[in-house]
């Protein structure tokens, strides 16, 4: 829980960048009030302040074989979202509440894409959080184009090298692991490995890197 609960936590910073920005843009033609420090905060809003909704969108499994990985992600991203929402976000002296937008794509790279476009078309999210590489790989197609944030919960290298502007990459690359992982099981369990991946894009690549990194140590 606490390692989703941070992943809420970088999606919100992420989105008060966004805000900052758009701020920025659309602002520059006016004056700026002289208590406007550019900065964000949680304060308590005034009473008669406007609180404003901000929508922001998830497509991952919440049905299938991968639901509960789904429940997980989504539970921390809801208590991120609240403990924000109790005092209310502060960008630039205006004040927002956020609605996490929850759609299930049942872990298919298809749906993913159906569903961003949903997202951005009937609640216009200008932050979308996908936690599957599959699904990550279809929204890059089309998030630069349709001007929205791609915020990618998935350890695929190959993420953050499509050059996308607008993929934010939240894990670490697994081609970083299969090595040090494969030493520590060979001082364990010894050299024999018997592999059960996923049918999933993720369970090939990890299965292309892992093997190969195995191999190199003298397992079989």
């Amino acid at each position: 829980m606490k390692k989703h609960y941070m992943l809420g936590v970088m999606l919100i910073v992420s989105l008060m960048l966004v805000l900052v920005g758009c701020g920025s843009k659309s602002s520059s033609n006016d004056p700026a009030p002289s208590n406007q420090t550019g900065q964000t905060s949680s304060e308590d809003p005034a009473p008669s302040q406007e609180v404003k909704t901000l929508n922001i969108g998830y497509t991952g499994p919440l049905s299938g074989g991968g639901a509960l990985f789904g429940k997980d992600v989504t539970d921390g991203l809801d208590l991120a979202v609240d403990v924000i929402n109790e005092k209310g976000l502060n960008v630039n002296g205006e004040i927002y509440k956020i609605n996490l937008i929850k759609l299930d794509d049942q872990y298919l790279p298809d749906k993913a894409a159906t569903n961003a476009r949903r997202l951005v078309t009937e609640y216009n999210t200008p932050v979308i959080l996908v936690p599957h590489s599959g699904g990550a790989f279809a929204l890059q197609q089309f998030n630069e184009q349709d001007n929205f944030l791609l915020m990618a919960f998935t350890s695929e290298p190959k993420i953050a090298q499509t050059g996308n502007s607008l993929t934010v990459q939240m894990t670490s690359p697994y081609n970083l692991y299969p090595e040090v992982y494969s030493q520590k099981v060979m001082e364990k369990f010894g050299k024999r490995l018997a592999l059960i991946p996923t049918a999933s894009q993720y369970g090939k690549d990890w299965t292309e890197n892992l093997v190969p990194a195995w191999e190199r140590l003298g397992g079989t």
